[in-house]
């Protein structure tokens, strides 16, 4: 059968239209009578997704409810009234002499008279002047606390809060009170409402977090007995530690103030430069210049400074070592392979000198000694039995230098 030039079958135009009419019917119809949908149908909500949703819309209103309300905000009450100081400034304006009562506790504690500069700072704070000591160690910073303390126990049913960065550290050394249980921090606390405790030691984490925190057993502002003062030792932390290791150091003075109502503040510190001692001032708001009560050389009167202009650095080091007057013989030991003595020449000598000449000079400064044959024969009398030593081991105990 021959195909060639066979074309398509022609469609027949009236059946194709029929079919699309029978497909386009419904919705002419739904267009007719206005019910076409723009959204696909859904089966109509059961009774229960109906309750479900008038459950979520109540919420919602509710919700929007309480979101209109007007809560009123927080106000912290007012601190307490600070502590009357016990003695009145004199008619010229000035602290007053140290009175009789005062001299009376001194005794019970042992001493018969003030240091230097300890009465006047002890007079301040108890004329409620907040006062910055600087003593150097040793000198009795610590009576500048304990006895206006004790005075105003004595008064008062009062109590003395210290400030101490080493409190923490101690209490987790010899495991006191960071150690302690929710009961005995109870314990502890309750002591302090009822007016047991005159002097409470505390971290500066311990005040500004208060009795929440977990360092220390202070409690609310409105159960604490009247504060007489606050102590701050080692006030230099508030100047050089509270922007970076203790930023807790930067809050002490407002908690103080604001929560507490704590007007007297003294601040204890062993060195102290005038930068930094004003510093210190600012923070604890000492305007007047005699807060600063007790500025004492740093320097003890039993230490000597001197500056040496000796080009000669080996005889000058020959005549420092030879001028200790309490020291007439020296032995050095350092190590023959270069350790010891590579050091010393690379502080002192700052690779100026060789080996030898360094070996030179220290054999030069001290005489030679015996201490190695000595070393050795204790070494080969430890290895015999104790019968064959013919002595009885004995331990020799000296006291260590050095003060508490």
């Amino acid at each position: 059968m021959n195909c060639k030039g066979r074309v398509a079958a022609p469609v027949d135009s009236a059946a194709a239209d029929e079919a699309s009419a029978v497909e386009e019917e419904p919705f002419e119809v739904a267009r007719a009578t206005g019910t076409l949908l723009s959204e696909p149908l859904v089966a109509p909500p059961s009774v229960k997704e109906e309750d479900e949703c008038q459950g979520e819309k109540q919420q919602e209103d509710g919700d929007e409810v309480l979101l209109n309300v007007i809560r009123p905000d927080y106000e912290r009450p007012p601190p307490p009234p600070p502590l009357q100081p016990l003695y009145p400034l004199g008619e010229d304006g000035k602290v007053q002499a140290a009175h009789s009562e005062v001299y009376e506790a001194l005794k019970d504690f042992g001493y018969k008279s003030f240091r230097p500069e300890q009465e006047q700072a002890i007079m301040r704070i108890l004329t409620g002047l907040s006062t910055l000591v600087v003593l150097s160690t040793g000198m009795g910073k610590s009576l500048c606390y304990q006895l206006p303390a004790y005075l105003y126990a004595q008064r008062s049913n009062s109590i003395t809060l210290v400030v101490s960065p080493w409190s923490l550290m101690d209490d987790q050394l010899s495991g006191l009170s960071s150690k302690l249980s929710k009961e005995q921090r109870e314990a502890a606390s309750e002591k302090v409402k009822a007016g047991e405790v005159h002097v409470l030691l505390l971290s500066p984490e311990g005040l500004a977090g208060g009795g929440h925190s977990g360092f220390g057993c202070l409690p609310p502002a409105d159960q604490l007995p009247p504060v007489a003062f606050a102590c701050i030792d080692e006030a230099h932390c508030v100047s050089e530690w509270s922007h970076n290791f203790r930023p807790c150091y930067l809050r002490l003075c407002k908690v103080l103030r604001d929560r507490l109502g704590v007007r007297c503040l003294l601040g204890l510190v062993a060195t102290a430069t005038l930068s930094t001692a004003l510093d210190i001032a600012q923070h604890l708001d000492i305007t007047d210049q005699d807060g600063i009560s007790v500025r004492l050389a740093a320097v003890p009167h039993n230490l000597q400074l001197s500056v040496s202009m000796d080009r000669d650095k080996d005889q000058a080091l020959v005549s420092l070592l030879k001028g200790v007057p309490w020291c007439p013989h020296w032995h050095l030991f350092l190590d023959p392979e270069g350790g010891d003595l590579h050091e010393l020449r690379r502080h002192i000598y700052a690779y100026t000198v060789d080996y030898y000449t360094v070996k030179k000079l220290v054999q030069k400064v001290f005489p030679p000694c015996k201490c190695r044959q000595i070393h050795q024969k204790q070494q080969d009398l430890a290895r015999l039995p104790t019968c064959c030593r013919g002595v009885v081991p004995e331990t020799d105990c000296r006291g260590a230098s050095g003060g508490l």
